[in-house]
């Protein structure tokens, strides 16, 4: 592999990752999470309803994930950016039996 194709490799990386922080923003002075739908419009969930954390945020994902325009990558992000909202690790969720 050359060094031009690693070079335009990590150019589609960044500007993917460019593309999923512009799709998911918290908007703090909002109150609110946005999500980028599609032709420009914005879907806007309340940050309130996020920080009731995993549950919380399991149950916009389970919302969201009916929505045509509400892709993987973009569940991946929110779910990233929510449970840091949230206050939690999405990685180390613990099990209420626990």
């Amino acid at each position: 592999m050359g060094y031009r194709r690693i070079s335009e490799g990590v150019k589609e990386f960044r500007e993917h990752e460019q593309r999923m922080k512009d799709a998911v923003q918290v908007r703090e002075d909002e109150n609110v999470l946005v999500l980028s739908a599609k032709k420009g419009h914005e879907y806007r969930v309340p940050l309130d309803s996020i920080k009731k954390g995993p549950r919380g945020v399991l149950s916009w994902v389970l919302h969201l994930s009916e929505k045509e325009w509400f892709t993987r990558e973009m569940m991946e992000r929110f779910i990233i950016v929510a449970s840091g909202v949230a206050g939690f690790n999405p990685y180390q969720v613990a099990d209420d039996n626990e």
